[in-house]
């Protein structure tokens, strides 16, 4: 039975980070910073801060965090000593009546009623006020205790099925990517040509704000909208041109032409690409995307996979630093080789590599449904515990 239910401000302290200077952060000096990209990893941070800092900042492995923009969620930190930055909290300072490992599996439903609810212009936000509103259930402490350690015990077991099922996702990516590499230079093809003989390049269009409306026909695609994971594009978010203003023709995004990001923030995002394979009115391309049109004499979808192999991937990976905005020249990929065949074995190739990638999406789509199933039987788990029926 619930023996009462109180507000967590009356039961902890919330800690937001510190604004630490980026002109101090560092790859390799220095003590781990903790931003909101790194807290769902738990154990490791993509930068340091190599500067002075107050102790009060310093979390330590167990403390538990929330992120204040994006997603609410809170996470238990798993790595090494490292330093809370602005937009994320800590929880601290529990009252005896309080178990952290019982708020800890109890809190994530409250937070994410707190963001379904709260309404956005580009990014949600929280507030430590609203945290310590959160009106949470109490058990006894020794009730808190078993819950607890049964709770510990049932997550374990389905984090390691969990675990299990997404390394097979990964070996299924690590196979398919070997399996387009073989199929694409693993046939002894001698001829080659540079990416430079074999496509049309453009860059995309900039324009400044004043040519920007809420709603028109002229819509404009950006980095952003093509997926890292499946090289798709995705047509939500668009921007949009005003019409009354002429732009530059060649900013228009053609059929059967590969869009690949050329700037970025994430050295991850660059070089990402897209294949269009449909003709769409009026679509523009913004400045961060380049495009290679292929040439009458090359299949465009073999032209794209050549893209999507190792090779090309490891050139990308060569040109880029992963400090501050990275841009990719394309001088820098125009000598990439692609072997050239006749379109006879080209579509051939690409008739080969559709069909693995047919059977590596149809196995996703089952190890998907395992870690959905695998969820939500956390969740069931976690309601029967904080109902009294566990």
């Amino acid at each position: 039975m619930i023996s009462k239910i109180k507000k967590l401000g009356d039961l902890l302290d919330i800690q937001n980070g510190y604004a630490f200077p980026s002109k101090k952060f560092s790859f390799d000096t220095g003590i781990p910073l903790i931003r909101i990209r790194d807290i769902s990893n738990g154990y490791e941070t993509q930068v340091n801060f190599d500067g002075e800092y107050d102790n009060k900042y310093i979390v330590k492995k167990g403390d538990l965090l929330i992120g204040m923009d994006g997603e609410f969620k809170c996470y238990d930190w798993k790595g090494k000593n490292s330093l809370l930055n602005q937009r994320v909290c800590r929880l601290q300072n529990f009252s005896e009546l309080l178990h952290p490992k019982f708020l800890f599996y109890g809190i994530n439903k409250y937070l994410k009623e707190i963001e379904d609810k709260t309404e956005y212009t580009t990014v949600k936000h929280i507030s430590s006020t609203k945290i310590k509103n959160i009106k949470f259930p109490l058990f006894s402490i020794n009730e808190q205790k078993r819950i607890v350690k049964k709770l510990d015990t049932c997550m374990e077991q389905i984090d390691k099925a969990i675990q299990n099922v997404e390394q097979n996702i990964q070996n299924s990516e690590d196979f398919l990517q070997s399996s387009l590499d073989s199929i694409i230079f693993n046939n002894s093809f001698s001829n080659k040509k540079m990416i430079n003989n074999l496509c049309e390049f453009n860059r995309g269009l900039t324009f400044s704000k004043i040519d920007r409306v809420e709603n028109s026909s002229f819509k404009v695609l950006r980095a952003n909208n093509i997926h890292l994971d499946d090289y798709k594009i995705n047509f939500e978010k668009l921007q949009f041109l005003d019409e009354s203003k002429s732009y530059n023709e060649s900013k228009k995004i053609r059929k059967n032409s590969v869009l690949m990001c050329i700037s970025s923030g994430s050295k991850k995002h660059l070089g990402k690409i897209a294949f269009i394979d449909d003709h769409y009115d009026n679509y523009y391309f913004g400045g961060f995307m380049g495009q290679l049109t292929p040439l009458k004499d090359i299949n465009p979808k073999y032209f794209f996979y050549c893209l999507k192999t190792s090779d090309f991937k490891y050139l990308i990976q060569s040109l880029t630093d992963g400090m501050g905005i990275n841009n990719l020249k394309y001088d820098s990929i125009k000598s990439f080789e692609i072997p050239t065949i006749s379109i006879d074995k080209q579509d051939a190739l690409v008739n080969q590599i559709e069909q693995t990638i047919s059977n590596h999406d149809s196995l996703k789509f089952n190890y998907n449904q395992q870690l959905t199933s695998l969820n939500e039987l956390k969740q069931s788990i976690l309601e029967k515990a904080f109902n009294g029926e566990l």
